[in-house]
């Protein structure tokens, strides 16, 4: 079977260059789910996915720990929240660490006349590297000009836009949004009892995921990034 959502929500981002310990959240909510092209019907879930990354794991090509929430199930239930070793780990967005995004091809200028999602006209830079595209608003007036993109694509993703970027550090406005959800009682039944968080893997970066464990404490690098020759503005090639 092949499963399709039509998605919505927050991203969240902390990985300011030369940090110790970088954090991504993103909240979702599915507005349209569908299997083999069918929809289905009564299932709208929202869920969250934080991402850690220490410096340190980093440096070691270690991918740190990626903790999924379902919202809305009981903490004692398995399920509502588990962890895993990060399929790719946090984006290196500022090319602070390696060099491929500062190193990506300019595949040139588009327009559409009406972008996914928010139905508006729009002209876009297209910078691609491998099977990851971004999509930078060539409108100087825009707030996230040359900061962030206004459409994001990869073949395992899909589409993405973006829009009403802030600039800030995210726990102004949510002190508790790296740990926000995360069961703060442990499950009652299941493979992960006794745990507050089930360790899908028996991993040890997620044997023990709880608010007061997670996000990790940073940990510096072992060795130096190999960073790129010029300094880039976040996301921007």
């Amino acid at each position: 079977a092949k499963l399709y959502g039509q998605i919505y929500g927050k991203w969240f981002m902390d990985a300011k260059p030369g940090a110790d310990l970088w954090l991504l959240r993103h909240d979702t909510i599915y507005a349209s789910v569908t299997e083999n092209g069918v929809p289905i019907p009564f299932i709208k879930p929202s869920v969250s996915e934080i991402h850690a990354q220490t410096a340190k794991q980093r440096s070691e090509n270690n991918t740190g720990p990626m903790v999924s929430l379902i919202h809305g199930m009981p903490d004692f239930l398995p399920g509502g929240c588990t962890c895993m070793p990060d399929p790719v780990g946090v984006p290196d967005i500022s090319a602070s660490w390696a060099t491929g995004l500062s190193e990506m091809q300019y595949m040139g200028r588009i327009k559409l006349p009406e972008l996914e999602y928010l139905k508006t006209p729009i002209e876009l830079d297209h910078w691609a590297s491998w099977f990851f595209h971004i999509f930078m608003d060539t409108n100087t007036s825009v707030p996230h000009y040359g900061k962030a993109p206004s459409r994001l694509a990869s073949a395992y993703a899909g589409t993405a836009v973006y829009a009403n970027w802030v600039f800030e550090d995210p726990k102004i406005k949510d002190p508790e949004v790296w740990k926000r959800g995360i069961p703060t009682t442990p499950e009652k039944v299941g493979p992960s009892h006794g745990k507050n968080c089930m360790d899908t893997h028996k991993a040890p970066i997620c044997s023990n995921i709880t608010p007061a464990t997670f996000p990790p404490k940073g940990e510096p690098a072992d060795v130096r990034p190999q960073v790129a020759a010029f300094s880039r503005p976040p996301f921007f090639p």
